[in-house]
């Protein structure tokens, strides 16, 4: 089974949980080729964001997604973030290091921001500081407040699955 029972206890926590499982269970059923082949995260975070979407149908669910209203997202700590990690502008990054979250559900040009997720998949070899420091930044900075934040890391390979999910709070 691709989430285990234990995770599905975990996403239980906050609110959005019960859709992030239901379209990781969609994202297992229709693409888990692209985590038999240790595809690149952002295939798989761009299918992922497809099927939450139609989870959460009164959102937008943007995948990388680099704006605060009108104005990108250059601003501290997140610009401390990618001086950190030194890959600014870097459009080749294939780890996934940039300072943009990887999937968000939002209400594009509001300040209503519901849900920023960093994943992570087995085989990277990007510490997961960097995502959890991103996460925190993305939840607790005033300008973005994201209601909540998740880290959810994907077993690829011969089996894959939901390997870890952690909530920021």
């Amino acid at each position: 089974m691709p989430i285990s029972h234990e995770i599905r206890a975990i996403l239980a926590k906050h609110e959005p949980g019960a859709a992030i499982a239901r379209a990781l269970d969609t994202l297992f059923e229709r693409d888990g080729h692209l985590l038999d082949v240790d595809a690149n995260e952002r295939s798989l975070t761009h299918r992922f964001g497809i099927y939450l979407q139609t989870e959460l149908r009164d959102w937008d669910v943007d995948c990388e997604y680099n704006r605060n209203g009108p104005d990108p997202k250059r601003y501290l700590p997140l610009l401390e973030l990618m001086q950190r990690v030194a890959v600014q502008g870097d459009v080749t990054d294939t780890e996934g290091k940039t300072a943009f979250p990887d999937v968000i559900a939002h209400r594009r040009g509001r300040p209503d921001n519901y849900l920023v997720m960093e994943f992570k998949k087995t085989s990277s070899r990007v510490d997961d500081e960097v995502d959890f420091w991103k996460l925190e930044a993305y939840k607790h900075d005033p300008r973005l407040r994201y209601r909540f934040a998740i880290f959810i890391e994907l077993q690829v390979g011969a089996e894959p699955g939901v390997s870890r999910a952690a909530w920021v709070d």
